[in-house]
């Protein structure tokens, strides 16, 4: 079963983040920013990168068979875009990457494109 993002969306607004948490900016504290990632028992706690790292890191490692190697979390949407048949070019302009290389060496996992050649041709 696939979890609905937008839904998951829907309700964690409804249950964590419906009200607003302005803070200052950890590099300019002229800004305000609005975090919208808490965490779920302190509301005005705000989650940083390095836990939604861990977070992200520890729900995927539930997910892959074992023996898989834990893919990088910038890897899963370009990873479900190429096995969906995504052009590479239309990956790496999405995922702005440098270039075609970075996306083949780091984060393809498989090569097997599943796009039958012969007939695409013909």
């Amino acid at each position: 079963m696939l979890l609905c993002l937008v839904y998951a969306y829907k309700i964690y607004k409804e249950k964590v983040a419906y009200l607003p948490f302005p803070r200052p900016h950890l590099n300019d504290n002229n800004i305000d920013v609005n975090h919208l990632f808490r965490y779920i028992n302190d509301k005005t706690k705000p989650l940083f990168v390095d836990r939604i790292s861990r977070d992200i890191k520890s729900i995927t490692g539930m997910i892959i068979k074992k023996g898989d190697t834990i893919p990088k979390a910038r890897a899963i949407g370009a990873i479900l875009a190429a096995n969906a048949v995504v052009s590479a070019d239309a990956i790496i302009s999405q995922e702005n990457w440098s270039g075609f290389e970075t996306f083949d060496k780091y984060y393809r996992l498989n090569r097997n494109s599943g796009v039958n050649l012969t007939n695409s041709i013909l």
